[in-house]
């Protein structure tokens, strides 16, 4: 938290969110091999565990979208991409933000997670 004051008069709080993932983390590299040799968290498929973890992963890339995952955890991203591209997960938070997920994940997979150039105001 800092404090910035605008002029003399007026103060706001600045508040820096952060997700555990820039820097290294068990938890997640654990994930990543237990992902590694099979498709959902569960055996038998697709469950309530899975609904949790990835509506956790997915809102990162939507609202931290420097934070780079593919590179350190390509099992992660593929699981994503595999949670994401479900029909309850279009239905449950539409069409638009499923295929910005996907979309997403779809470039993270193919740049392999190298750094993007970085542009002033994401165009120039």
């Amino acid at each position: 938290k800092n404090k910035r004051t605008l002029g003399n008069t007026h103060t706001h709080t600045i508040i820096r969110y952060d997700t555990g993932l820039k820097s290294p983390n068990r938890r997640i590299e654990k994930l990543d091999e237990i992902l590694s040799d099979t498709t959902y968290l569960v055996p038998g498929g697709f469950s309530l565990a899975d609904v949790a973890v990835s509506s956790y992963l997915l809102y990162v890339i939507q609202f931290f979208p420097n934070v780079e995952f593919h590179s350190r955890w390509p099992n992660v991203v593929r699981y994503m991409k595999d949670c994401a591209g479900r029909d309850g997960y279009g239905k449950a938070f539409g069409s638009n933000t499923q295929g910005f997920c996907l979309a997403k994940l779809e470039e993270m997979e193919k740049s392999g997670g190298g750094e993007k150039e970085k542009k002033l105001f994401g165009m120039f």
